[in-house]
């Protein structure tokens, strides 16, 4: 029952992930997924740091906002 519940929670996350802004996406996954520092989150997307940290910090609110409650 603990493997099921695991994969809903996978899929539930997954799905909040794919439906974030491709620019949020792109950033959140770099950083918090592939694990990028955030001047290399900044490089892949010739972006500022500051830009990226901004980015990856709304994906992040997004997505406590879309998942509170649901997990």
């Amino acid at each position: 029952v603990d493997v099921m519940l695991q994969h809903d929670l996978a899929d539930v996350i997954r799905t909040a992930i794919d439906q974030l802004p491709e620019r949020l996406r792109t950033a959140f996954v770099l950083h918090d997924v592939e694990e990028l520092s955030m001047s290399d989150v900044a490089d892949v997307l010739d972006i500022g740091v500051s830009a990226a940290k901004m980015r990856v910090a709304r994906a992040r609110e997004v997505l406590r906002i879309d998942l509170n409650g649901r997990i």
